[in-house]
This record gives structure tokens, sequence and C-alpha cells, in this order.
């Protein structure tokens, strides 16, 4: 019986283990994707006025032509 219980613990716990790593992917995942997010809306704040519209006009009408 004791050997069982044993067994079922370390069972548990394996699952305890598992469960627990993937959440954590998950969480940091997450924190380095809204890390991320924040600097694209910094950079975007500081290039904008920079950048000229009519070259970006022409570089999206240029991969169209492609596609």
């Amino acid at each position: 019986m004791k050997i069982l219980m044993n067994i079922v613990i370390t069972e548990l716990s394996l699952i305890l283990v598992r469960l627990l790593g993937e959440m954590y992917e998950k969480y940091v995942e997450e924190d380095e994707m809204s890390i991320l997010k924040k600097r694209l809306r910094r950079l975007s704040r500081r290039l904008t006025g920079k950048i000229d519209p009519a070259v970006i006009t022409s570089i999206v009408r240029e991969d169209r032509e492609k596609h």
C-alpha cells in the first residue's frame, strides 16, 4: 500500500511539474510579447513624421505589384 501511494504521489508530482512548466512558458511568452508591443509603440511614436508618406505608398505599391 505504501509503495502504491508513493507511485501515485510521484505521478501526480510529475503531472504538476509539467503543468507548471507549461504555465510558466505561456507567461514568459506573454510577457515577452508585451515588452515587444511597448517597444514597437515607442518606435512608432519616434518615427512619426520622420518618414515621408509618399515613400511608404510607393513601397506598398511595389510590393503589391510583385504579388
